[in-house]
């Protein structure tokens, strides 16, 4: 881990709302009473962040079968994020956050 940073495994996180690719407000919130997977991705379609959301959607129902959700975040704009949920066929919600107020 690099320096002066520490770990948020097993904390508990500041509640959110984000913009999903429906278009709705997406609250942490609005998954209380599971477990929760939230990653950080720079970029939709940069070649990391895109293998990134693949690994994930891989182990989507291995995650779904322990009471698992994923929620993925970058900073692109919804319209970006339509088009790469879409064509990754990605199945847990994306969220945009364009002016880092999450991340």
């Amino acid at each position: 881990m690099a320096k002066g940073t520490r770990s948020l495994i097993g904390e508990i996180a500041t509640d959110f709302s984000l913009e999903a690719t429906s278009g709705n407000m997406v609250s942490l919130s609005d998954f209380d009473g599971s477990w929760k997977v939230v990653f950080f991705y720079s970029v939709n379609g940069a070649p990391t962040c895109k293998r990134g959301c693949l690994n994930f959607k891989e182990q989507y129902d291995l995650f779904k079968s322990v009471g698992c959700e994923i929620i993925g975040i970058s900073q692109d704009p919804k319209n970006d994020h339509i088009e790469f949920k879409e064509s990754l066929n990605l199945p847990y919600p994306v969220l945009g956050d364009p002016d880092r107020t999450v991340a």
